[in-house]
């Protein structure tokens, strides 16, 4: 019976406060069965909390000797992500391609001579990479990078500003820079912390193990996998621009009407066709597993089961297979332009024809 004396009083005492309209974005919103923090405690004296220039007014002064303090109402959050981040320690990784190649030998000396990183020392069968890691800490886990000479690079532990510091240092050592925006679009984010357990790979989120004697070569591995994903995404994206330069040709060859490119033209789309083809499937390790892996198979697992999370192999098929169509048009643009332009010959020599004919005869009649 008290408490329901009380909340009714709680009920009609909030309504008192709505004559001063700079009170209610003061008060914190309670319903009727929160009152009070608890219950069992009913009887006891609560208090609002009022801005300094009503807690002098009559009203407040009479509830004040009532009603003892009503705490703020918290913000209740989901059990969120950023949550467990501070809890589990979680770092980034961001993988990025920047360009077709870097110059590896250049970037290592430039980066000595910058001195804000050390480069580290990685296995022998390691030709085309860079293990760099910065020489000054910001709290206790290491910031590294790893990066290949393919023209990706995978972040670990490095914010934001300091990632595109890098990525603006290393345009001077690159050749054949990707567009800025196609770049960020098609990047890569990990989250990585330390476990007890073996290194795996769960969900967008890798385990390293505390103890790990291969801690080192498991990030190399997993920069590896994610490496060959974003230049696979390049790669997807430029075959995508080509696809869509030709496009017209194919509602041209629909329509019925006179196809409106060039031999040189066609020319230099077959390269840029063919050039896609070399590096994806002579010049990349998109369709086997690398060497280094061999006689690494915990490593060879790791990379084997990021690369399927990524679905590297599917997206390497589906590439295949668009670039197979495209090699099918591009013949048939070729045998078109042939065909057009040995029809020109012809013509062009039964004309010569015609015109000795006609010279021929005009001498005969003369």
């Amino acid at each position: 019976m008290a408490a329901h004396m009380l909340r009714r009083f709680c009920t009609i005492s909030s309504r008192a406060f709505f004559k001063h309209p700079r009170t209610i974005n003061n008060i914190a919103y309670f319903g009727t069965g929160s009152c009070f923090r608890n219950s069992q405690n009913a009887n006891s004296k609560l208090k609002i909390m009022l801005p300094p220039e009503l807690s002098g007014s009559k009203t407040v002064r009479n509830i004040h000797k009532e009603i003892s303090p009503l705490t703020t109402k918290r913000v209740r959050r989901r059990a969120s992500k950023e949550g467990q981040e501070k809890k589990e320690e979680f770092y980034d990784v961001y993988a990025f391609a920047t360009a077709q190649e870097y110059r590896l030998e250049y970037l290592k000396d430039g980066l000595e001579e910058q001195g804000l990183y050390e480069v580290k020392p990685l296995p022998s069968d390691v030709e085309d990479a860079l293990h760099v890691t910065a020489k000054y800490l910001v709290g206790n886990e290491v910031r590294e990078m790893y990066l290949f000479r393919e023209g990706s690079v995978v972040f670990w532990n490095m914010a934001e500003v300091e990632r595109n510091a890098v990525l603006k240092f290393l345009a001077q050592y690159q050749d054949h820079s990707y567009d800025y925006i196609l770049m960020h679009q098609e990047s890569e984010q990990f989250e990585y912390s330390f476990t007890n357990q073996p290194t795996k790979l769960s969900g967008n989120c890798l385990y390293l193990e505390k103890e790990s004697k291969e801690d080192q070569l498991e990030k190399y591995t997993f920069s590896n996998a994610l490496s060959a994903s974003v230049k696979l995404a390049i790669w997807e994206a430029s075959l995508e621009k080509y696809i869509d330069s030709i496009e017209f040709i194919l509602k041209d060859m629909k329509a019925g009407k006179r196809l409106r490119i060039t031999r040189e033209e066609q020319l230099r789309k077959t390269g840029e066709l063919y050039t896609l083809k070399h590096y994806i499937n002579l010049t990349s390790d998109l369709l086997d597993t690398p060497d280094f892996y061999w006689d690494r198979e915990t490593l060879e697992k790791l990379y084997v089961r990021t690369g399927n999370y990524l679905n590297v192999p599917k997206r390497t098929r589906v590439i295949n297979e668009k670039l197979s169509h495209c090699s099918d048009l591009a013949e048939l643009l070729i045998n078109y332009l042939n065909d057009k332009h040995s029809s020109r010959l012809e013509w062009f020599i039964i004309w010569l024809i015609a015109i000795e004919v006609g010279f021929e005869s005009f001498k005969l009649l003369n």
